[in-house]
């Protein structure tokens, strides 16, 4: 091949060197970008304290396979809530119970202060849980309630968590205008005080 020839073809033979070379000088002026650093950031002091409560003492969990763990973590909660109800049953509940018969002469005066006594009791005595009033039925049963030695129309029983609670009550000054317009209106009154027992504990 002469002279011009060559020439005119070194142009063409010059283009994929150059375009390496273009390349090659454009990705050298690639900026990158340093790597947030929220993206390494270490998780807060409280979320590492609430894992480890989570994951229990490290005492337990040392030497246990993966399997082994989540079981151990698993079973804690249920642990801490069979303990809770164990604690609840040691608090045996106190049932407060009251039968009276209203004098047969009652005024309507006093039947509606005796009501409104037992509301003020019932809402102003904070140890009070529970409170209900009942009306006594008869259902005719041979053998049932002719065995009964004394009709008592009406009953009321308040429990409380405790007998401090029920003595917190007995002293409250709603519980003593309570009783004395009980004892004015009533017949007969009969009260008693029962602590709540597994069926375990009869007889």
């Amino acid at each position: 091949m002469d002279a011009p020839a060559l020439a005119e073809a070194s142009p063409q033979a010059r283009k994929p060197a150059e375009a390496r070379m273009e390349a090659k000088r454009r990705s050298s002026c690639v900026v990158r970008r340093p790597a947030s650093p929220q993206a390494h950031k270490p998780p807060p002091r409280q979320e590492l304290a609430a894992r480890r409560r989570a994951q229990g003492p490290a005492s337990e969990i040392q030497g246990r396979q993966e399997g082994q763990v989540d079981a151990l973590q698993a079973e804690r909660p249920r642990a801490v809530g069979i303990e809770a109800a164990e604690e609840e049953g040691r608090r045996r509940m106190i049932s407060h119970v009251v039968l009276f018969r209203p004098k047969a002469d009652v005024s309507a005066e006093e039947r509606a202060a005796l009501i409104m006594a037992l509301t003020r009791a019932v809402d102003g005595i904070p140890s009070i849980k529970r409170a209900n009033v009942g009306r006594r039925i008869l259902l005719n049963r041979a053998g049932y309630e002719t065995l009964m030695a004394e009709h008592y129309e009406y009953s009321a029983i308040l429990d409380f968590n405790s007998a401090d609670d029920l003595r917190a009550y007995l002293d409250h000054p709603a519980h003593d205008e309570l009783g004395r317009l009980l004892y004015v209106t009533a017949d007969a009154v009969l009260a008693y005080d029962f602590e709540q027992v597994p069926v375990e504990e009869l007889i």
